[in-house]
């Protein structure tokens, strides 16, 4: 039983671990905004999140800072942060 149970447990997290990046946005020397898509459990994402480079690996590791949007729901942020970017322009 506890085994199945991580399996189930490894198999999430093994989603979660491998998304397809999209892009990383450069937002400081030591931080990244990466884009990428994911799916967890039947339902598919787009992730925001900022990623810090680790000085001992030099790789980029996640941070909690971020944002996970359902697929159904992608047009409408985007469409808002379309918005945003007009304001800081007028």
């Amino acid at each position: 039983m506890k085994t199945e149970k991580a399996k189930e447990v490894n198999q999430e997290t093994e989603t979660q671990v491998n998304p397809e990046i999209i892009a990383d946005v450069q937002r400081s020397e030591t931080e990244v905004i990466r884009i990428s898509t994911r799916e967890y459990k039947g339902v598919s994402y787009v992730d925001l999140r900022v990623f810090f480079k680790d000085k001992q690996s030099g790789e980029y590791r996640p941070t909690k800072k971020g944002l996970t949007v359902k697929k159904d729901q992608i047009h409408e942020v985007a469409k808002a942060v379309c918005l945003a970017e007009e304001a800081f322009a007028a």
